[in-house]
């Protein structure tokens, strides 16, 4: 494989991982939510558990949400439309997926940090720094142009004139 087709899987295994873990929170913070909504205790009975505990189990879902699941939704995407800060993106959110969840966070992580440390990985992401650093797309550094072409061309007009388009040979011989 080469570094645009390791590219283009890491950032989609970013997108799958980031997204996986937005469902389990958001399921997680259901199930709490739902939770703290019951009654609880009775006459004579005290409660173990009050409004408090949901709650900072919800703003630990959402804590653990941000932490791991926002990286791997910015990495992904910054890697699949090749944005230049999408290789520090992906080292973050490599690094966070492993130390957060095993074995498909570590699996991650493994893959992000082996890509984007390797010399393919830093060289396909230093040309997308020199391709697309405020160029027009298609127009890369030092590259020849077309005779009348600038970087700014479709800021003028250009004129054109109707030609119709030549007639076919006749091939029935008539």
């Amino acid at each position: 494989m080469n570094a645009e087709t390791h590219n283009r899987n890491l950032g989609i295994f970013h997108l799958i991982h980031g997204g996986l873990y937005s469902l389990m929170v958001l399921g997680m913070t259901f199930f709490f939510g739902f939770f703290s909504q019951l009654p609880r205790g009775g006459r004579g009975r005290s409660e173990p558990f009050g409004d408090g505990f949901f709650l900072f189990f919800m703003a630990m879902m959402l804590f653990y949400w941000v932490v791991l699941t926002i990286p791997s939704l910015v990495a992904g995407y910054g890697l699949l439309k090749k944005k230049s800060w999408g290789r520090m993106w992906g080292i973050i959110a490599g690094v966070t997926s492993g130390m957060m969840s095993f074995p498909l966070g570590m699996a991650l992580c493994v893959y992000s940090v082996w890509f984007l440390f390797s010399e393919e990985g830093k060289r396909f992401h230093e040309n997308l720094e020199q391709r697309f650093d405020g160029q027009p797309q298609g127009v890369l550094h030092g590259a020849p142009q077309p005779a009348g072409w600038s970087a700014h061309h479709h800021e003028r007009e250009r004129e054109y004139t109707y030609a119709p388009p030549h007639e076919p040979p006749n091939w029935r011989g008539e």
